[in-house]
């Protein structure tokens, strides 16, 4: 899956980034970009197959991404993409890789399409808007918008789910009053797509769950 967690620093993101890895199947190779290193991916998970870049005075973040296409990687995660030459080309990896992780700065769900649609105007990727939209949209298919209470406290505050072919924003889950609440169901192609990264046994789990969501809405 390809997802992206958004808020300000301190909301949760980077914890939850580390969170999820203990999810991805153990052989699936992780590729992991940090502009400071916080995560710590090789010590937490020593047995894993982790390739660890950082951006340097003389190796742009740009060159670290291109290696890692050259690499045997099957999930991509960055701490936080920060420029719009990272954007796009983020976006470019995105039809490629299997699972790509990342982490970013834009408040709402549309302001983070917005915003990678401009880096790829703005670097000169594309020239049509349409286009350029459809291919953040195809590249993205899960956004996560994590938010930190004035008491402290970390959440996740809405599950989206990226619609390409009707360019629309299907919210799936969202805090309210101290507990999640179903909003919509997930598309019959995102349940798909879920489902053929699991083993067996977690796909019966998990058609369980989309059957209880189904009968809730």
């Amino acid at each position: 899956m390809r997802t992206n967690y958004t808020l300000p620093q301190g909301s949760g993101k980077t914890t939850l980034l580390k969170a999820l890895v203990r999810y991805i199947n153990p052989k699936y190779n992780l590729r992991i970009e940090e502009s400071v290193f916080e995560l710590w991916m090789r010590k937490e998970f020593p047995k894993r197959n982790i390739l660890t870049f950082r951006e340097t005075d003389s190796v742009d973040l740009t060159e670290g991404l291109n290696a890692f296409r050259k690499t045997d990687g099957n999930c991509l995660m960055m701490g936080e993409i920060g420029t719009i030459e990272v954007a796009a080309l983020m976006v470019e990896l995105g039809q490629v890789s299997e699972q790509q992780l990342f982490t970013h700065h834009a408040m709402s769900t549309d302001k983070l399409v917005d915003y990678f649609q401009n880096a790829l105007l703005r670097t000169g990727a594309f020239s049509d808007e349409d286009m350029a939209r459809d291919q953040v949209m195809n590249a993205f298919q899960i956004h996560l918008l994590c938010e930190r209470a004035l008491d402290g406290r970390r959440f996740i505050r809405e599950v989206t789910e990226i619609v390409p072919k009707t360019r629309e924003y299907r919210c799936l889950f969202r805090y309210e009053n101290g507990e999640y609440h179903q909003v919509d169901a997930p598309t019959k192609e995102l349940k798909e797509k879920m489902l053929q990264k699991l083993r067996e046994e977690e796909k019966v789990k998990m058609q369980e769950f989309f059957t209880e969501v189904e009968k809730n809405r």
